[in-house]
């Protein structure tokens, strides 16, 4: 049987395709009247536009996600039976219809590898191959334990014999990687126990596939993208059997070229965790021959934060003769070229100079205003906004040395003086305008009837405050910082009791602007409920660490956040009295026993078990709602991004509070006096300042699976999903994994002589951050 799966470009101007013939008896139960008689589904594959034709039923019995896109007629795509997936790879959808049709696919004929093809920077000492050593591996197929040269037979690694440098020694290392091919056969093993690979070879229309390892990793993200299980397990159980196979040949450059490659596409980006898992454990032990020069020079950078400094313009109060000396040197490495700050007192002769590390991406003098400020730290990372990335950035530094005029600004009206964020939400509502403007395509059918932008910016502002975070935009409610059972910060305010025995949740207020003016009228009116006070330098100091945050959103996704806080809401007071009735029971079935020790089953009373179960039933009823809202908001933010690759884009900015600092002896400056609420709330600023500089050292510098100080102060704490979706585990980035996601730190920083220790501790801390 012939089933034409492909057609032309909409301009005809492809060659014709060939078809695919399938004669797999798998096929036959497929091919029913509902399969037959369905309507087409398009979909747009990759830059080129190519388009594919699959049978809709048969689209939507892939995943669940997929059915609600094709039957979903709210959706654009249910209407019009098309999509565009313009991210995917024609040679991964053409796998993905053989799978929907046939239960599997193929890998095409591979290219062969240059007739030259030698082996290419062989180990100076190869691991000696075991007997039957089919993979050459060190191992045996059978994964038995293979004694090496220092005796060591235990399933751990030996210990590593420190050489004279320091190097743990030949044996050693050959003993660790031999345990690490031991852990990738156990690992293989399970992953041969799935679904068969034994597959029947299918020509697709002549194409040869140049790296089958890359070919099976990237069906693998789509199919986990899309939730097609059975395709998950499929491809990675092929590319568990191409690994193995891949024995003594990894030495040749073909071979080793084209691992190098997957293991490059692993990390670039943030994968699923199983694919991870399989290419971490096969890259380990494979050390020795895939690594080289060139490809040390592939490997993506450290997550490092980008570090800018700042210096405000001098005082009207302060003299020019007062002022620190101060150098901006470039670094002479190689690589990204970096800056060092040097400065001097000049009080005395004997005072010498201090230099900063090269640790700064940029230096931002006296003269330089905010415009000049935005172009340099922010206005490159629009672009990754329209693409649905994150961006953040902090702005640290001691008190007055313009934080908060450099993040928000005192100017509202004159573009030249607004602060980075407001500057950035003018651009950004610049860079969707044309999007709005195209409604037709864009606009969503069920936002007020059409009649709001189908795009806009939602804005959150809230101020971490000791232990506590106040929504300014929710005249400054007082909320909690808790750490749900999802290991995600979750900041609600007070529970509100409604009529009927209803409550409400409160989260976070996230209010939608579809112009810019309404955003900057709710910032600066949320900005005046901030809160001041005395500080070592001036009177009217920030006292709290601001979080202002932008987002790409839709009223559909508006509408379904809202509905999933309704379900939570619902949920609430059901699962409290479930709780209730479940201690109550318990109360009365037992008593104290003799003597008062002990408890015992009470004699006068039976525990009612079927009042129990009804109480758990309905907390469970009500608790699928929640996984149902929840399933719906996922799907409205995929299903959007199909459309608006920028919904759901992320900026951040963070207006810490001024670090605080003891006065240098014989210094004249004139501190106010503080309040013991005061002094503490310095103390909390300086405990807070602290905690994010480890967090941001600790998540640039460590590997998967270190456990990092989030939970040090709070902070941290509602930050941790802003640094954690470089990992694949948040909303927003902070960590630069990704590379739709980057972030920044402005030094703000004083060039008076009576600020020189402020200023000299700023300095460090940011060179401190810069330099991971």
């Amino acid at each position: 049987m012939v089933l034409q799966l492909e057609n032309g470009n909409s301009n005809g101007t492809s060659p014709e395709p060939k078809p695919i013939s399938f004669d797999d008896p798998k096929l036959t139960p497929l091919l029913t009247t509902s399969l037959a008689s369905s309507k087409p589904f398009f979909f747009t594959i990759g830059s080129n536009k190519r388009e594919f034709m699959m049978h809709s039923a048969l689209v939507a019995s892939q995943s669940p996600t997929f059915e609600r896109l094709v039957n979903n007629t709210n959706f654009k795509e249910g209407q019009s039976c098309r999509v565009d997936l313009e991210n995917v790879e024609e040679e991964t959808f053409i796998r993905f219809s053989q799978f929907a049709y046939t239960g599997k696919y193929d890998e095409g004929e591979v290219e062969a590898p240059p007739v030259d093809d030698e082996p290419v920077n062989p180990p100076s000492e190869p691991l000696a191959p075991a007997e039957d050593d089919s993979w050459g591996f060190g191992v045996t197929s059978t994964g038995k334990k293979k004694k090496g040269k220092s005796g060591w037979t235990s399933d751990e690694p030996a210990p590593l014999s420190a050489g004279p440098k320091g190097i743990y020694d030949q044996t050693s290392r050959t003993i660790v990687f031999e345990a690490l091919a031991q852990k990738f056969v156990k690992r293989v093993s399970k992953l041969a126990a799935g679904p068969s690979t034994d597959t029947k070879k299918i020509q697709v229309g002549g194409r040869a596939t140049s790296n089958p390892y890359l070919l099976h990793a990237k069906i693998f993200v789509f199919a986990d993208y899309w939730g097609v299980t059975g395709l998950k397990e499929v491809s990675l159980c092929k590319l568990s059997s191409a690994l193995q196979d891949v024995g003594s040949r990894v030495n040749t450059k073909g071979v080793r070229d084209r691992l190098v490659a997957l293991v490059e596409y692993c990390y670039n980006e943030p994968r699923p965790e199983e694919l991870l898992e399989l290419v971490d454990l096969y890259a380990a032990f494979r050390l020795p021959q895939l690594w080289s020069r060139e490809m040390a020079s592939k490997v993506p950078s450290q997550r490092r934060i980008n570090v800018y400094v700042r210096w405000r313009p001098l005082a009207a109060s302060e003299t020019e003769s007062c002022q620190i000396d101060s150098k901006t040197n470039s670094s002479n490495a190689d690589g990204p070229s970096l800056l060092s700050v040097s400065i001097n007192r000049q009080a005395s002769p004997i005072d010498r100079a201090w230099a900063s590390a090269s640790s700064f991406d940029g230096v931002l003098d006296v003269d330089a205003d905010n415009h000049s400020a935005y172009q340099l730290i922010v206005a490159n990372a629009i672009p990754k906004i329209m693409q649905g990335g994150a961006f953040s950035v902090f702005a640290y530094g001691h008190s007055g040395s313009g934080k908060t005029h450099t993040i928000i600004g005192y100017d509202y009206d004159n573009d030249k003086r607004l602060g980075l964020a407001l500057a950035a939400a003018r651009s950004l509502f610049a860079a969707l305008e044309p999007l709005v403007n195209n409604s037709g395509h864009e606009l969503d059918p069920d936002s007020a009837k059409g009649k709001e932008p189908p795009l806009g910016i939602g804005l959150s502002l809230f101020e971490v405050r000791r232990k506590t975070a106040l929504d300014l935009l929710n005249h400054g409610t007082e909320c909690h910082i808790r750490e749900g059972p999802d290991g995600k910060t979750h900041i609600r305010g007070e529970t509100e009791l409604l009529g009927g025995g209803k409550v409400r949740v409160c989260p976070i207020v996230q209010q939608p602007c579809w112009a810019f003016t309404s955003l900057r009228e709710e910032l600066i009116r949320a900005l005046s409920r901030r809160a001041v006070g005395s500080s070592t330098v001036h009177d009217q100091s920030s006292r709290t660490h601001a979080v202002l945050e932008f987002e790409v959103v839709s009223q559909r996704l508006i509408d379904a956040r809202q509905a999933l806080y309704d379900r939570q809401s619902e949920l609430v007071p059901v699962g409290k009295r479930a709780t209730d009735i479940s201690i109550e029971e318990q109360s009365r079935g037992f008593i104290r026993g003799p003597g008062g020790t002990g408890w015992v089953p009470n004699p006068d009373y039976q525990i009612d078990q079927a009042r129990i179960d009804a109480a758990e039933a309905e907390k469970a009823e009500f608790e699928a709602r929640v996984a149902a809202a929840e399933v719906n908001l996922e799907d409205v933010l995929r299903s959007g991004r199909l459309a608006s690759p920028c919904l759901g884009g992320k900026m951040v900015f963070v207006d810490l509070a001024g670090a605080e600092y003891h006065r240098e002896k014989g210094s004249a400056a004139h501190i106010p006096k503080q309040t013991p609420q005061e002094q503490q709330e310095g103390r909390q600023i300086n405990a807070d300042l602290l905690a994010l500089k480890e967090v941001i050292r600790a998540v640039a510098r460590s590997e998967k699976g270190t456990r990092i100080p989030f939970r040090a102060s709070p902070l941290t704490m509602v930050l941790r999903e802003h640094f954690r979706q470089g990992d694949g585990q948040g909303d927003s980035d902070l960590s630069g994994a990704s590379n739709l996601s980057s972030s920044a730190m402005v030094v703000t920083v004083s060039p008076a002589r009576e600020q020189f220790a402020a200023t000299l501790n700023s300095l460090k801390y940011g060179s401190l951050v810069g330099a991971v």
